[in-house]
């Protein structure tokens, strides 16, 4: 966005001890804004009701709600800039479980999300598939054996999988045997 010549602010909502993210994004920057450090401030609050575009990458992937009370100021301000303001979420809608489809009530209202390596299961259901918006999936060239995928759980669907988490039943059982209709 910066180097298409339109103005970068951004808005840290953690201290990241500046590293190697921080220094690029305050070099881009015009301005620095430190919610962590300040909360939500009458200038934040302008700064998001009059921008074109907000570019949210709170939480991604390993994200599981509820969100912190001191971030729901922010993400429903966030939130109530739309439709002025459109809003880009980097993977998924910080805010939303990509595993569960679960949606915090507060979760950012994103218009598109641009969804890294793949669309998460999470996206496409319950809460999270509305607070998504449009999905876009891009690919990345990503090392192989990056130490976050030891932490993704992978599993393919088979006939042999489903019959393993289904309970046994008896011949002569029927419908009511195992709960009711």
């Amino acid at each position: 966005i910066a180097k298409s010549g339109l103005p970068v602010n951004v808005i840290f909502t953690a201290d990241r001890g500046g590293d190697a993210y921080e220094e690029e994004a305050t070099q881009i920057a015009k301005k620095v804004f430190r919610y962590d450090r300040d909360g939500l401030s009458s200038e934040i609050k302008e700064l998001l009701q009059a921008s074109q575009i907000i570019l949210d990458g709170i939480y991604g992937i390993g994200f599981h709600p509820p969100l912190p009370d001191s971030l729901r100021p922010l993400l429903q301000t966030i939130n109530q800039s739309k439709p002025k303001a459109n809003v880009v979420s980097i993977d998924c809608a910080s805010g939303i479980d990509c595993d569960s489809g679960y949606a915090d009530p507060d979760a950012v209202q994103a218009g598109t999300t641009i969804s890294v390596h793949r669309i998460k299961a999470g996206q496409l259901i319950g809460d999270a598939a509305v607070k998504s918006g449009q999905i876009c999936p891009i690919r990345m060239k990503l090392a192989p054996n990056l130490p976050v995928y030891s932490r993704i759980s992978r599993q393919m669907i088979t006939i042999d999988l489903i019959h393993s988490l289904l309970p046994e039943r008896p011949n002569i059982s029927n419908k009511g045997s195992f709960g009711t209709v």
